[in-house]
């Protein structure tokens, strides 16, 4: 494991969605679904392009996976995905795109569980 997966993640602020929702349960149910969706498909995209050496791709998946988790309101995953897509853009896939690769993955892997638990929480509703 490497610096990067070793320090902590920063938790979700939950009450931002909320508010962007108005607190209308179904709307927050579909930002949700959708930041689920994302969170489990696109850091494998991302890692497969880096893998394949698709600059190209990298950007375009980053964009859509930055899209998707915006409103986790998660400086981090933002900074890390616009770092990934300006690496895409620049056609500059380097170790340190690996390293962001890595820190995404790790990251996504904490928050999806947090996410799912409210998806959980909110059908229970």
């Amino acid at each position: 494991m490497n610096n990067l997966t070793q320090h902590s993640v920063a938790s979700i602020n939950f009450n931002k969605l909320w508010e962007v929702s108005e607190g209308k349960k179904k709307m927050l149910l579909e930002i949700l679904r959708s930041i689920e969706k994302g969170l489990i498909e696109y850091p494998k995209e991302i890692e497969k392009a880096l893998k394949d050496n698709q600059p190209e791709s990298l950007e375009k998946v980053a964009h859509k996976c930055k899209s998707c988790t915006n409103y986790l309101y998660h400086e981090e995953i933002t900074q890390l995905l616009e770092a990934l897509e300006q690496d895409g853009r620049g056609n500059n896939i380097t170790l340190a795109t690996a390293d962001r690769v890595e820190r995404l993955k790790f990251i996504t892997a904490h928050t999806l569980p947090e996410v799912q638990k409210h998806i959980n929480l909110l059908e229970q509703l």
